[in-house]
């Protein structure tokens, strides 16, 4: 909801601000937050130190990260001013609203890095089909195809939120910084739209890819450095299904329910209206998504090459033995 300078907050829309669900929702976006810079040390350190992915992926990781934690960090400095007028103006209604012109840079920032985790997942989704269809090219080629897609991708990054933002006046006020100008949320929405479309497209290649790695690896088994490449795209291929998932499913959730929301904006009112919005904000859990997967896929891995290792080095088999398993894997 905008509104002008002049005119106060409606009492349904101050009911909802200082509401003890709303102020706990800000809460849970602090810890998000949080969450999301520990979980990036972390991923960061495994990255660095015990990554099971190419370098080119690494890189596009690291991109990944970065816009997560942009994200993050910049829609708390938003929640924070939302709380603290909440627990400030609680009873003056005329302050207790934000202007979206003191949100300009949240917005911008916010809109671009949400571009850019779209955007990473797309170059890496490109870096997973030049792995598996062109793997001389993609060995060739590895670190300074990481750094044209990051470059892409950060330009990209900043166009986006110019484009979709362009001549806006960003005139009235705004609950929250996170909530674009009225002028302005078409686009936005239709760029939610189209993230949603595009997540559903990469996840689609991405699984094509998992299906054309496990036939590579299953075509190239006696081939050593063959069948190591393929798993190795196989691993990363899945990892980044993964990613596509959870921002399929935070993005498409989130343009979803607010597009259903405001359809029905007149039957619930605008309290039950502004309580719930705030809660359909879920691309913090793809941005806390992104360092938690990327942790668990190299600790997975981890565990299934140790498995294989000591079952290897342990197994006893007869002569006999061998030979039918010869056979089979013959077969």
């Amino acid at each position: 909801m905008s509104l002008n300078h002049e005119d106060c907050a409606s009492p349904e829309l101050v009911e909802a601000l200082i509401s003890t669900s709303q102020r706990a929702n800000h809460v849970l976006n602090f810890v998000l937050t949080f969450a999301t810079v520990f979980l990036t040390i972390i991923a960061i350190k495994v990255l660095v130190y015990h990554s099971i992915f190419h370098n080119t992926t690494r890189i596009l990781l690291f991109t990944g990260l970065f816009y997560a934690n942009l994200h993050e960090i910049c829609k708390s400095f938003g929640r924070g001013k939302t709380l603290n007028r909440s627990l400030t103006y609680g009873n003056y209604p005329c302050r207790i609203l934000i202007s979206s012109y003191d949100c300009r840079y949240e917005t911008h920032v916010i809109v671009g890095s949400i571009a850019g985790m779209v955007l990473t997942e797309c170059a890496l989704t490109l870096d997973r089909v030049i792995a598996t269809f062109m793997p001389n090219f993609h060995s060739a080629f590895v670190n300074a195809a990481g750094v044209v897609l990051t470059v892409v991708v950060g330009i990209l990054s900043v166009l986006i939120p110019v484009t979709v933002l362009w001549n806006e006046p960003y005139v009235g006020d705004v609950p929250q910084c996170t909530q674009p100008p009225v002028s302005s949320f078409e686009r936005i929405n239709f760029l939610l739209q189209l993230y949603t479309f595009i997540n559903v497209f990469n996840l689609i290649v991405n699984a094509a890819i998992i299906f054309v790695n496990r036939r590579q690896e299953l075509s190239t088994r006696y081939v050593l450095a063959g069948r190591y490449r393929s798993y190795e795209t196989l691993i990363t291929s899945q990892a980044i299904c993964c990613i596509c998932i959870s921002q399929f499913l935070a993005l498409g959730f989130y343009s979803g329910s607010v597009l259903y929301l405001r359809l029905i904006k007149k039957e619930i009112g605008l309290s039950l209206f502004n309580r719930f919005v705030v809660w359909l904000y879920v691309v913090p859990y793809a941005s806390v998504s992104l360092p938690l997967l990327i942790v668990l896929s190299v600790s997975m891995v981890g565990r299934h090459r140790r498995s294989v290792i000591k079952a290897i080095t342990h197994k006893k088999e007869t002569q006999e033995q061998h030979m039918r398993s010869l056979k089979k894997m013959w077969n």
